[in-house]
């Protein structure tokens, strides 16, 4: 589609390709939520969202533009290029602070290319709730910089999610390689929690780091 080795894919989101690694949005289960989908780009994209359904409240900033057949729920809306369209949705059921939902443009050849983003519906509150269990696991360096390892008895993971203080979570590693270590680099300095899944038993131990 044009693109040039070693620049940004042609379509995205946000100035930013799909990263398995990365949760780029975290909604607080029960909320309401008015997102606006704005189309820069030289194509038109059909925009379509996994989890719920949504009304389109206006296009363009305006309601009365928003058609007859658009009215009802809906969980795919068509952004010609140039336009807006906004919508609200309610994210009240499968709260879920490890499985994502996707976001993504419903032409197959673009998300393919990576104009796709993921979101998970998490209860903040439920950050902390995990008792450590410290004769399993251990991180080190802590605090870290740009590196963080685990420490294990030989036990598999399946599951890292990274949430930070205000119950944002900013990483998710399917069965990691952890013996490569970590990279937080791009994560800015606080207070964070990692969330570890064993393999066998599906159990959670949440153990707290600093950067």
């Amino acid at each position: 589609m044009g693109g040039v080795p070693g620049t940004p894919a042609p379509f995205h989101f946000n100035g930013g390709i799909f990263n398995i690694s990365r949760i780029d949005k975290t909604i607080p289960v029960n909320s309401v939520q008015q997102w606006t989908i704005t189309n820069s780009n030289v194509f038109g994209h059909t925009f379509h969202i996994h989890d719920v359904e949504f009304n389109i409240t206006a296009r363009n900033g305006n309601a009365s533009q928003v058609k007859e057949y658009e009215k009802g729920w809906k969980d795919v809306l068509y952004l010609p290029r140039n336009e807006s369209a906004t919508f609200i949705a309610k994210f009240e059921d499968y709260s879920d602070p490890i499985h994502p939902f996707m976001y993504h443009c419903h032409f197959s050849n673009h998300e393919d290319g990576g104009m796709m983003q993921q979101f998970i519906v998490n209860n903040p509150s439920s950050i902390t709730e995990n008792i450590p269990d410290v004769s399993q696991y251990s991180l080190f360096p802590n605090p870290a910089s740009d590196v963080i390892f685990i420490e294990n008895s030989g036990i598999e993971i399946y599951y890292i999610t990274i949430v930070n203080s205000v119950g944002k979570s900013v990483m998710m590693l399917p069965q990691p390689e952890i013996n490569k270590g970590i990279s937080i680099a791009h994560l800015p300095k606080g207070m964070y929690y990692m969330q570890i899944m064993d393999a066998a038993t599906k159990t959670t131990i949440t153990k707290q780091f600093s950067k």
